[in-house]
């Protein structure tokens, strides 16, 4: 399986071409809500600028969301560019913008194109980086004799948790990596746990 990353840090550029100036822009996102939410802000910061072009992909779940917009630039020139740096560059997670201040000159298809490209590899070469491990989550119902047990292997493991008591016992929710997933699962099974 190809690794795949999410931004640590967040990257920015700037650069002129033909007397426009672009400015890119790698931002962390979680949500859809919060790359508009930046998007916004774009827009807003830069009042003047003729165009706020984007594109981002976020995982939710087991989905893949990708969006991206030419903002008034031709159909493709921008959004579509700026999408396949992000693709190349394997990110998650990760909303690249792409501001346009026009500079008089028109750069024509094949050149909006370009620089949308390069202004958004600049601004992902320009931040830092993560693999993401892939994980799943599991849910175990642990009744309280075998819960010192089952703290010991979290600990031990440094498995991530939730728990949520009652007054039998626990129901425990664990992040744990896919490629380990087998090996964990089995020292939760010697305790016969239930999988909730």
């Amino acid at each position: 399986m190809e690794e795949v990353f999410e931004l640590i840090k967040n990257g920015e550029t700037e650069f002129q071409e033909k007397g426009s100036k672009f400015i890119g822009l790698a931002r962390i996102i979680s949500s859809e809500a919060e790359a508009k939410s930046m998007i916004n802000e774009q827009r807003e910061l830069h009042p003047k600028a003729n165009h706020v072009c984007y594109a981002y992909r976020i995982r939710e779940g087991n989905t893949l969301i990708e969006n991206l917009s030419d903002d008034g630039e031709p159909t493709h020139s921008a959004g579509q560019p700026i999408l396949k740096q992000i693709r190349s560059a394997m990110l998650e997670n990760c909303l690249v913008m792409v501001v346009r201040y026009f500079g008089g000159v028109k750069l024509g298809v094949g050149g909006l194109i370009k620089a949308y490209r390069q202004a958004a590899a600049m601004a992902i070469e320009k931040t830092e980086k993560k693999v993401i491990i892939p994980t799943l989550t599991i849910s175990y119902e642990v009744p309280y004799e075998v819960w010192g047990d089952v703290l010991a292997i979290l600990d031990k493991e440094q498995l991530s948790f939730e728990a949520e008591h009652s007054s039998k016992g626990a129901v425990v929710k664990i992040k744990i990596e896919e490629a380990k997933a087998d090996q964990t699962k089995s020292l939760f099974d010697a305790l016969n746990l239930k999988e909730n």
